[in-house]
């Protein structure tokens, strides 16, 4: 008997590219800006109850008499991002701005109830008696960000390039389980509980990496100026 509510995962963010150039002339510039999307939060799951008077029987392995889960969906990771500017000329400005996506939310689950007068006989390895779980879903990964400004200039050059990593997302939370049990349980193999009952929180999802790079190389004048900053990762 294995009655499930089971959330849906949320989809991955789409990546995104842009690049610009520019060059020749007295004065050149170049910038570009590169989002990646988020991902989609995992989907929440329903309660679950079970209510059983029946004898249950299982002979093989990971074979358990009552399995009830409320599942919440796993969040989907957030879309890396890649920006590249390039300009050349007798002077010239380059900027790239990098900007990975965040990661979904982990989906919640609920209660997880279930009521046993009846008996529980297992025989293989693995195979509990009962098991009630409750577990949230994990977050999502953020997008890593990757900016790159190169500037060749004969004369004044600036070059900057930011790029920070997507948040990672929260989480889901998880809700209570509980057994009322009445009946007998047996079980012979190996690793095979009597009752597993958890009530499990999901993981939070890590942040995206940055990456930053500003080079230039001006006959004159040079500025170059470059900022990474981790994403953040979720509760």
């Amino acid at each position: 008997m294995v009655p499930q509510s089971l959330g849906g995962s949320g989809g991955a963010g789409g990546f995104s590219f842009a690049a610009g150039a520019g060059g020749g002339g007295s004065v050149g510039a170049a910038a570009a800006v590169a989002i990646g999307g988020g991902g989609g939060d995992g989907g929440n799951a329903g309660a679950v109850d079970i209510d059983n008077i029946g004898l249950i029987s299982t002979l093989g392995d990971d074979a358990a008499g009552i399995v009830g889960q409320s599942i919440g969906g796993d969040g989907g990771a957030g879309g890396f991002s890649i920006a590249g500017a390039l300009t050349a000329g007798q002077n010239a400005a380059a900027a790239s701005v990098s900007i990975g996506g965040a990661g979904g939310d982990g989906g919640r689950a609920q209660t997880v109830s279930i009521d046993n007068s009846g008996q529980i006989t297992t025989g293989g390895e693995r195979a509990s008696g009962i098991v009630a779980q409750s577990l949230g879903g994990s977050g999502g990964t953020g997008g890593v960000a990757v900016g790159v400004a190169v500037n060749a200039a004969l004369g004044n050059a600036a070059s900057l390039s930011v790029g920070v990593g997507g948040s990672g997302g929260d989480g889901g939370i998880a809700n209570r389980v509980t057994v009322n049990q009445e009946g007998a349980i047996s079980t012979i193999g190996s690793d095979a509980h009597g009752i597993i009952a958890q009530s499990i929180g999901g993981d939070g999802g890590a942040g995206g990496g940055s990456v930053a790079v500003a080079i230039g190389a001006a006959g004159q004048n040079q500025i170059s100026g470059a900022v990474s900053i981790g994403g953040e990762g979720g509760d």
